[in-house]
């Protein structure tokens, strides 16, 4: 599933944040929401705990460094862009440490790209709790399938297998995407994630519970290896996954 990335566009001028919302809406995983001063900011913030907000420095009510001030009082920190008309603002903006300022007159194009390079940071970046509920559903199929718990690849392959089903497109770059933040939160090395996740599949399948891996995998298996790969039994759980999500969301059992 794709992850939505929420943007609150706190703007003075409403004709400019709508054609923002718009053009950031269209065709992506965006949810915007516009209001138009400070104190709406914040409430809205507060409410709904957006991942990126465009602020404008100039806001009734309460202007743009005061709404961080206040925000940063009571620990909300999204990823600001600030509109700085001035020099002050931009200092001011940098100060709170914005994510990035846009100075002068800036165009909706500009104001687009800023807000799509923060997002596609956004997906870059892992929850690593919701990451681990998703391990905690792999392990219980990697039970299922005849895996035994104490290896210690077992633990790997969940959480790969949970980063997989986040973003399909991170098996295209298995070291980069899955290995490395892998061994990151398990304080180890790509290599020996990659290594010990191969060993747990292939105990697995050399074990007296080989039949249910053999049925798990089926067809994906190359006849000639005898043996999934990292990538294919990280892709087939990743799959699995998905469908328990999609079976859930139906309202079936499984």
């Amino acid at each position: 599933m794709k992850r939505v990335i929420h943007v609150l566009l706190a703007m003075r001028n409403g004709d400019m944040a709508h054609a923002l919302q718009l053009k950031l809406e269209q065709g992506r995983a965006v949810e915007c929401c516009v209001v138009m001063n400070g104190e709406d900011a914040v409430a809205s913030v507060c409410l709904h705990c957006p991942d990126i907000m465009v602020l404008d420095c100039i806001l009734p009510l309460l202007d743009g460094l005061a709404v961080m001030d206040r925000l940063h009082r009571e620990s909300l920190t999204p990823k600001v862009i600030g509109l700085a008309m001035m020099p002050f603002a931009e200092r001011g903006f940098r100060q709170r440490e914005a994510a990035c300022v846009l100075c002068g007159a800036w165009t909706l194009d500009e104001l687009g790209n800023a807000v799509t390079e923060a997002a596609m940071t956004m997906k870059a970046e892992i929850d690593w709790d919701e990451a681990a509920k998703c391990a905690e559903r792999a392990e219980l199929l990697l039970s299922r399938m005849g895996m035994r718990s104490h290896l210690r690849g077992y633990a790997y392959l969940a959480c790969a297998a949970a980063l997989a089903c986040e973003g399909e497109e991170r098996l295209y770059a298995l070291r980069d995407e899955i290995y490395v933040p892998v061994a990151d939160h398990f304080h180890t090395t790509p290599q020996s994630v990659e290594r010990l996740i191969r060993h747990a599949v292939e105990r697995a399948m050399d074990s007296a519970n080989a039949r249910g891996m053999y049925s798990f995998f089926g067809n994906t298996i190359d006849p000639a290896r005898g043996k999934p790969t990292n990538a294919q039994a990280i892709s087939m759980i990743a799959e699995r996954l998905r469908m328990q999500a999609r079976e859930c969301g139906t309202g079936r059992n499984v």
